[in-house]
């Protein structure tokens, strides 16, 4: 019997369980707290990281090397948790002093912690009193020494204070989640359920007695589609079955699902129900429905047939089943689905956790069920991180026990209990995280006989879908525990801290190895990189030369490019001075020559005028002035075109100021022009020698009188 005792687990909550740990610790010489300087080191830190938070002080290259490790390893921790570091000192200091425990009892209470020695056939004689000294444990009244009226397969399955996996016997459901239980007399139902989408309605049965599983034959017609995320409540040994998302042919039901389980038969039927407006509560999966004042049935929350997360509050009157949207007041929590509810004193409604399709929750809100005022409740210790798709269970009346779920990553591992009555949080159980507990998505149910009290869970999901069962037998500080039983609860603790252990150190190497492969990679990494850098710093050398060459080269062939450009715009000014002065030339030239024709022309009309009216006597002589006046018109035309050549070579010859490689050909044709005035020059002496052997003719004509024009003399 010392021998069980010696290996007694702690019964305290955290806190106040690293609390004694520490306390118990620090008690000991330096030599005594660990086997190795590492595992002090680790202790020291851990201690620091609970109490102060993640390091923020640096070693120093000369200071004391000690005082330097404790830093290095405090630092070394990184930005763990403090329930996490606390949470990791207690396991490392029952590796180290597996009766710390008890030794620690020891040097806290004066009392005997072995019960005195009574005769052989007393039943205190066979009995161990767990003492604590510690106000944060809520005392239970009862003897648990009695646990006959506990079902008799569960009893010997469930160990104290610790998640125990039981081997029930017959054909086990299918592996799911999403599915509901409830507890009836010694028998545990499940109803529905999902499995890689596939939705069951297939209710199971759990003898508790003989942990032995059984389907019953349905013997009439049952109304229950395949459905999944529904809730199960009793009222009146009846069990009913509310919402969750249905699979069934033709249109979806839009309204919130309501059927009773008759258990003569093993069938469901639908229940009809009224609604005080014009529709009802939304199908919806998820949700919470909790029964309070006897015969009403409040439903928060959940997700639609469109998979949005509802924030809604609606209550049925199991009476006149009759629904009604129940309007409430206060700061409401969030829309959220995967949550749990449960009624408190049938007054007050708590609601804890869940999640939406962004994120999960770990507030806590309570609903007063007579002024349907929503409030945040101030709880006292450390809250559960958040999750969605846990269970919980009232035991007592006010111990609210909460267990699994996921926070989208993976399962969580802690089972936490929330004292209603003071709004304390405290964590009841740690567990591997790669046990099917640490799923989302399961059941529970609590069994209470007397002052015996059994948590039993069902399925879920934690990367795979599993239908194994769960016992949690809570052991209750004060509480008297036969010696068969302490010997069974410390076996499976010490097997399920071995295990613990073994995970733990198998993860440690794992992480180690994985340090040193990291830090190799890194060094290699670092070293290519260096390589790298200095190769591109020879090439950066090489081409910075090459660069500066080309530099040069470049600036020498600038230098030239712009003396040829100097000397190019040098002869562009000359060529642009020099055909500025040949048009100014040619411009005189030809203005000269139209001003020589036009006093031509004019003084050849103002001639031929003359001899018209001196001729009008003489139709011939007429007609040879006006036929001669018509030619002298016709060269006046021939001038005005001379002109409009003139002009043409104006416009050309002001083009040539912008484009003076077409110089030569302008020149050509001002050439082949000055030629053609040359010729009109000629023309215009011939006009004047027409004109004066016209004006002697005249004149010898008027000499003679009429006669002689009559005679021709």
């Amino acid at each position: 019997l010392n021998c069980v005792y010696q290996m007694a687990p702690c019964v305290l909550p955290y806190p106040t369980r690293f609390t004694a740990a520490a306390k118990f610790t620090t008690s000991l010489e330096l030599s005594d707290q660990a086997a190795t300087d590492d595992t002090r080191l680790l202790l020291y830190a851990l201690h620091k990281q609970a109490n102060e938070g993640p390091c923020t002080a640096s070693a120093s290259w000369f200071g004391n090397p000690i005082e330097n490790a404790k830093l290095t390893t405090w630092k070394n921790l990184g930005k763990m948790d403090k329930f996490e570091a606390m949470r990791l000192y207690v396991k490392l200091v029952e590796e180290e002093h597996p009766e710390w425990w008890d030794l620690y009892q020891v040097k806290e209470s004066s009392e005997a912690y072995f019960a005195s020695t009574s005769p052989a056939n007393s039943e205190e004689a066979t009995q161990i009193e767990l003492k604590s000294d510690f106000s944060s444990s809520t005392p239970v009244t009862g003897n648990l020494s009695k646990s006959v009226n506990l079902p008799e397969g569960l009893a010997r399955a469930a160990a104290f204070n610790q998640w125990t996996a039981t081997d029930p016997q017959g054909r086990r459901p299918r592996q799911r989640y999403q599915h509901a239980s409830i507890l009836i007399q010694d028998e545990m139902y499940v109803v529905g359920g999902n499995s890689w989408g596939r939705y069951f309605n297939d209710t199971q049965v759990l003898d508790l007695n003989n942990m032995c599983w059984n389907k019953p034959a349905a013997s009439g017609t049952s109304t229950l589609h395949p459905c999944a995320g529904h809730v199960l409540v009793e009222w009146r040994c009846q069990v009913l079955l509310v919402g969750g998302h249905m699979k069934k042919e033709g249109p979806p039901c839009t309204s919130l699902s309501l059927l009773q389980l008759d258990r003569s038969t093993h069938t469901w039927t639908d229940l009809e129900t009224t609604f005080e407006s014009d529709s009802g509560p939304g199908a919806r999966g998820g949700h919470s429905a909790t029964l309070f004042s006897s015969s009403k049935l409040v439903v928060f929350g959940g997700e639609d047939l469109s998979r949005k997360v509802l924030d809604d509050v609606w209550v049925l009157d199991l009476a006149t089943m009759k629904w009604t949207a129940q309007p409430t007041y206060g700061t409401k929590p969030a829309a959220r689905a995967d949550h749990i509810a449960t009624a408190y004193l049938d007054r007050f409604l708590y609601v804890f956790g869940g999640g939406s399709s962004t994120r999960c929750f770990n507030d806590l809100y309570c609903l007063d069920l007579q002024t349907w005022t929503w409030t945040v409740p101030s709880a006292q210790g450390v809250s559960p991180s958040p999750r969605a798709g846990h269970c919980g269970a009232l035991v007592s009346g006010f111990q609210w026990y909460i267990t699994g779920g996921g926070d989208s990553t993976c399962g969580v591992a802690d089972t936490n209990l929330l004292d209603l009555q003071d709004l304390t949080w405290s964590v009841a159980f740690n567990t591997s995280s790669r046990d099917s507990i640490c799923s989302e998505g399961l059941s529970l149910v609590a069994i209470e006989r007397g002052a015996e009290k059994v948590l039993v869970a069902f399925g879920g999901y934690n990367g795979k879908f599993t239908n194994d069962v769960y016992a949690f037998r809570i052991c209750p500080p004060g509480g008297m525990l036969p010696q068969a039983d302490v010997a069974a609860t410390l076996e499976a603790t010490i097997d399920s801290l071995r295990a613990e252990l073994a995970e733990e150190r198998e993860n440690a190497d794992e992480r180690i190895r994985q340090v040193l492969l990291d830090c190799k990679a890194q060094e290699e990494k670092a070293e290519k990189q260096l390589n790298e850098i200095q190769a591109q710093l020879q090439t950066m050398q090489s081409t910075s030369e090459i660069v500066v060459a080309e530099v040069q080269t470049l600036s020498q062939c600038n230098a030239e490019l712009e003396a040829e450009m100097a000397a190019s715009l040098a002869i562009r000014a000359e060529l642009e001075a020099a055909a500025q002065e040949d048009h100014q030339a040619h411009t005189q030239a030809l203005q000269d020559a139209k001003s020589a024709a036009d006093l031509a022309v004019s003084d050849t009309r103002a001639r031929a005028d003359a001899a018209c009216l001196e001729m009008k006597q003489s139709e011939l002589a007429l007609e040879t002035a006006r036929a001669r006046i018509l030619e002298l018109e016709t060269l006046a035309l021939e001038s005005s075109k001379t002109t409009a050549a003139l002009e043409v070579a104006t416009s050309r010859a002001t083009e040539a100021e912008t484009k003076t490689f077409m110089m030569e050909v302008q020149m050509a044709e001002l050439r082949n022009k000055m030629e053609g005035m040359e010729m009109l020059e000629h023309e215009l002496e011939k006009c004047q020698k027409q004109l004066s052997t016209a004006k002697e003719e005249a004149q010898k004509r008027q000499a003679g009188g009429i006669w002689g024009m009559v005679t021709g003399s």
